[in-house]
């Protein structure tokens, strides 16, 4: 999912450079444009101020200096006007930069918000995955330790059976040879071995006892 994320975070921004470098790839080409439109401009004004001052001249003229000074009073409002405009369009071209990178910013702190929220998700999801597995495991050791405590005393009153069992096919000596009490350990070793094959005699179940109390003997000795 990182990796994912990484790539997408990746795919906008170099989405946002292209946009970057064409917003000012054009900007460009309309500052190198605007002072040919605006000193062609310029030249039609002109010429339409200084027809429209011999058409002025010829109903109330001038004396040579004072339409020198009108003339140079126009053209110096015209550069103020020409610098206005290349102001205006600084303004305006800064304007667009600034509401593009803004939005660019604001569409990548979306997508990483989005992506935040997504693994949130995923971890929330995750840790829950994780303590549903820790109380299976939980349920599954408390019911092993309920059920070790009868399985103890059912095998010690079955070995006891079988001792009584054996002392009175073999003697009362086999008896002070034999414990009752079963540890922890003994009923995990007699639950392995009891799937064992046990070989048989003449009477089945006296093997089968035989082979429980040797691995009773056996587990106790070592």
């Amino acid at each position: 999912m990182l990796v994912r994320h990484e790539k997408e975070l990746e795919q906008i921004k170099r989405m946002n450079a292209r946009r970057d470098e064409e917003i000012i790839k054009r900007q460009a080409i309309e500052k190198r444009q605007l002072p040919k439109h605006i000193r062609a401009e310029m030249k039609v004004r002109e010429h339409m101020f200084r027809e429209s001052l011999r058409i002025s001249m010829a109903s109330y003229p001038d004396s040579p200096e004072q339409e020198r000074e009108k003339l140079r009073r126009f053209q110096e409002q015209e550069k103020k006007r020409y610098k206005a405009e290349q102001e205006r369009q600084e303004k305006k071209h800064r304007r667009q930069l600034e509401e593009m990178r803004a939005m660019a910013e604001a569409t990548i702190k979306e997508l990483e918000q989005l992506q935040n929220e997504k693994r949130k998700m995923l971890m929330e999801h995750e840790t829950l995955k994780l303590k549903q597995h820790d109380e299976e495991y939980n349920a599954s050791v408390r019911e092993w330790k309920a059920q070790l405590k009868p399985r103890k005393q059912m095998l010690e009153e079955e070995f006891a059976r079988q001792v009584e069992e054996q002392e009175k096919f073999y003697g009362a000596s086999y008896a002070a040879n034999s414990s009752i009490h079963l540890s922890d350990y003994d009923i995990l070793a007699v639950s392995s071995s009891s799937s064992a094959t046990t070989p048989t005699s003449h009477d089945g179940s006296v093997g089968s006892r035989l082979s429980l109390s040797s691995s009773f003997t056996q587990q106790r000795s070592s």
